[in-house]
């Protein structure tokens, strides 16, 4: 969720589990990662107040600043969604949950 909101500037994107306990897990991990990394939470839009920018009824809805899908960030958040992707892999893969086949990935030095 993370990196796809921090790399795609004024996208939606849309969660769905089968049960209310399953997103609020999500939401709940979302927001422990935005306030324990001082670079994420700086990512997230602001009240006037001073407060983060969410909805959470009828359903849960986080703004994004729009500066947050600048190039210095995407490489950051990338990196910090292949290290989830990983530790996923390593965790459903052994328990027979999930088989994440072969992942390959191109990496393309220099700069813009």
């Amino acid at each position: 969720m993370l990196h796809f909101a921090l790399t795609h500037e004024r996208a939606q994107g849309l969660v769905a589990a089968p049960h209310q306990g399953h997103l609020s897990t999500l939401i709940d991990d979302l927001e422990y990662q935005l306030t324990t990394n001082p670079a994420l939470e700086a990512s997230v839009a602001r009240t006037a107040r001073g407060g983060w920018r969410v909805q959470r009824k009828p359903y849960y809805r986080l703004a994004i600043a729009s500066w947050s899908a600048s190039p210095r960030w995407r490489w950051l958040i990338s990196t910090a969604s292949f290290e989830v992707l990983q530790f996923l892999s390593m965790t459903v893969v052994p328990l027979g949950v999930a088989n994440t086949s072969a992942q390959i990935y191109h990496f393309v030095g220099g700069s813009r």
